[in-house]
């Protein structure tokens, strides 16, 4: 708003600005303009929340000549109508649809993956490939937007039924609301819980954990997982990448938002760190942020010699806090 103009309510005192919602308001000039030509006043106008139907606007002024009397001035008057564009479709989330972005549990983690199910989040597939820029992240994609206690979120996937971001990090623990907004139009928000950790691995076919070797990177896996890619499968004194989210904070800390820097520093978990394989404590090398990715731990461990072939249950913990269960290694000697 201009410092020529102000805000008056409607009402015999014609008071100023707060206004309550039910009072008409005006705005008047404070300083009037002089010379010839042409004068502008500026104000800033909030459309209503709701639709009220088309809003008119009716604007008069006084073309004055200044010899102190009303002869020879002149009233000019105008009107102009807005009227509303229609909404778009109203995305909706899922009744526990906020969910762990690996294990797609409910609730989150500050700075991790986070899965939306819904419908009507998006009118396309998209993802933030193009949208970062310097090591930034998106908080808007495709005109859709995620909050969480009204901070946003940053989206790397978005689709009419599945949004994929990572939370923000300046959030406080425990209920906290998540709200989807697509082209201005906001969902309904919905409570989920906020653990300081909710670790998770990604998994591969639902059910074996990503793993893969130390060094090499292969996949390790039952062969024939994936069709032409050659697997290997787990051996007891191996030295194994897990991968994961939802550990928690870092020693140094890692702000939501960045693309992990590629400088060298290990960006290390600052909990305690745990993982079993089949019941058995599994040595824990390093549990750290994967450089160049985003909010992906790489947890370094050495396969127990004591482990039994087959499928085996693999869990990590962090300050005593699990991972899901039904999670699997597939070991053979």
């Amino acid at each position: 708003m201009s410092p020529q103009t102000v805000v008056i309510c409607a009402g015999p005192a014609l008071l100023e600005q707060p206004c309550t919602p039910a009072l008409r308001q005006f705005v008047i000039h404070t300083n009037p303009a002089s010379g010839t030509g042409s004068a502008t006043f500026e104000f800033d106008w909030t459309a209503p929340e709701n639709d009220v139907g088309p809003v008119d606007f009716f604007a008069a002024g006084n073309a004055a000549n200044g010899n102190g009397s009303n002869t020879g001035d002149r009233i000019y008057s105008t009107t102009a109508r807005l009227t509303p564009e229609a909404a778009g479709p109203r995305p909706t989330i899922s009744q526990n649809g906020v969910v762990n972005g690996a294990s797609f549990q409910p609730g989150l983690a500050p700075a991790s993956w986070v899965t939306i199910v819904g419908t009507g989040l998006a009118s396309s597939q998209e993802l933030w490939d193009d949208a970062i820029i310097g090591g930034q992240l998106p908080e808007s994609l495709g005109g859709v937007r995620v909050t969480v206690n009204g901070r946003p979120g940053f989206i790397r996937f978005l689709s009419p039924t599945q949004i994929n971001f990572q939370s923000p990090s300046d959030v406080a623990v425990g209920p906290v609301t998540v709200q989807v907004t697509r082209d201005g139009v906001a969902s309904e928000a919905v409570t989920a819980n906020l653990a300081s950790v909710q670790p998770a691995f990604f998994l591969w076919q639902s059910r074996y954990a990503v793993a893969t070797d130390h060094p090499g990177g292969r996949f390790r896996a039952p062969a024939g997982i994936f069709p032409g890619i050659t697997t290997l499968p787990v051996r007891p004194g191996d030295i194994l990448i897990l991968w994961a989210t939802g550990l928690g904070t870092t020693d140094p800390p890692m702000p939501a938002g960045q693309v992990v820097p590629s400088d060298g520093t290990f960006r290390r978990v600052a909990g305690q760190v745990r993982v079993r394989i089949g019941g058995t404590e599994a040595a824990v090398i390093s549990a750290v942020l994967s450089p160049t990715f985003v909010s992906l731990y790489q947890v370094a461990i050495t396969v127990p010699e004591t482990v039994s072939d087959g499928d085996q249950p693999v869990v990590v913990e962090v300050d005593g806090v699990s991972s899901p269960g039904e999670v699997f290694l597939f070991i053979q000697r």
